[in-house]
């Protein structure tokens, strides 16, 4: 399954608040550190230094997550391929969601039975979730991301239907 990228939308009103971040990683290969994934730049090329890279040797899945520094309302997300070679790489990943105590908020896998991106992002639509921390994690020993943009509305959030649960575990609102 072939999935092609649309071109970037005008993201009028909304900011990318990737770059407030500290960024972290399962581990590192070839100098591709954390930090390239929020740097602004959504180059997929490697050799334009802006692409991060695990070499996760253990078995355990490559992850690379975002610490925000501050809760955001996250309206969407485009996640930004390698494209100077392995971009099938990028294959049956999850993007999470957590708020400030790292609890799930908001979870979608991607791409699942080797699905692949054809062209250079894949936008992540509908989060629209408030979180402090998000997270990329996939199988296998190598995760390259040229670009993981969050984008937040620059006025105040749209109105969201309040909900709770009564004593009964009924929703309610």
């Amino acid at each position: 399954m072939l999935f092609r990228s649309p071109p970037p939308p005008d993201d009028g009103g909304y900011v990318n608040v990737g770059p407030n971040g500290i960024a972290t990683q399962s581990s590192e290969g070839w100098g591709g550190t954390p930090d390239r994934a929020i740097d602004g730049n959504t180059d997929g090329q490697w050799g334009a230094g802006t692409t991060t890279h695990t070499d996760q040797l253990d078995g355990t899945p490559s992850w690379w997550e975002v610490d925000l520094q501050d809760t955001y309302y996250i309206s969407y997300m485009r996640i930004w391929n390698r494209l100077d070679c392995c971009s099938e790489r990028l294959t049956n990943f999850t993007i999470t969601v957590l708020d400030f105590e790292r609890e799930v908020v908001w979870e979608e896998t991607f791409l699942p039975n080797f699905g692949q991106i054809v062209g250079s992002f894949l936008p992540i639509e509908d989060v629209e979730s408030e979180g402090q921390f998000v997270r990329v994690e996939m199988p296998g020993q190598y995760l390259s991301i040229a670009e993981l943009e969050i984008l937040t509305p620059t006025g105040p959030p749209p109105d969201r239907k309040s909900t709770r649960l009564n004593s009964s575990h009924v929703l309610i609102s």
